[in-house]
């Protein structure tokens, strides 16, 4: 992510609990109930991405770990959930990851192949990494919302078209395992 992405994640972060709408609140359990339904509990999960934890919290995993670049970011789901692990750097990391989750970011990433490179690194031969976005269909009804402020702001962002997205991964190496839509969320698997 970008500097300015990282910035503006941690500036939000301070005030987080007092932005969160009740729209926020469905959009998360909306995205919960999708992301339960592809990931089974007991399982060794990457949230790159993490924001405050509340996702990988809500999986159940026999190992987690929360990635985000915002530091601010990790203190406050470090905060919320202790007994999960958050961090703001993947050096120390030396885990393969049965799912790595790349949760609504992917229009905050300036090198999108650039970090499906990275995220590889963490994928053994069974890993499955979830990628979800909010279909480009969506984004007038966004904008406004967060104009009014119904939904939380983004910040920097440039929403993806899917065939673009599919083509990075194809390049990096990653295959298409399956596509699925949930009303707002558009989700890709892949596989190595």
């Amino acid at each position: 992510m970008t500097n300015e992405v990282t910035g503006h994640f941690d500036y939000i972060a301070q005030t987080y609990e007092q932005r969160v709408t009740i729209i926020s609140k469905l959009y998360r359990r909306l995205k919960q109930s999708l992301i339960k339904n592809i990931v089974p509990p007991g399982k060794k999960i990457l949230d790159y991405g993490c924001g405050t934890g509340e996702i990988l919290n809500s999986l159940h995993s026999s190992h987690g770990i929360g990635y985000d670049s915002s530091t601010e970011m990790t203190k406050l789901a470090k905060s919320k959930f202790k007994k999960l692990h958050f961090v703001s750097s993947l050096t120390s990391i030396r885990t393969k990851f049965d799912y790595i989750l790349m949760l609504d970011i992917i229009e905050h990433l300036q090198n999108l192949s650039g970090e499906l490179t990275t995220v590889k690194k963490y994928m053994g031969a069974d890993t499955k990494l979830v990628i979800s976005y909010v279909d480009l269909f969506w984004k007038p009804l966004l904008d406004f919302l967060e104009a009014i402020k119904l939904k939380m702001p983004e910040g920097p962002h440039k929403r993806i078209d899917v065939k673009k997205i599919l083509n990075l991964a194809a390049k990096s190496g990653l295959k298409l395992r399956r596509k699925g839509k949930s009303l707002l969320i558009t989700y890709l698997i892949f596989e190595r």
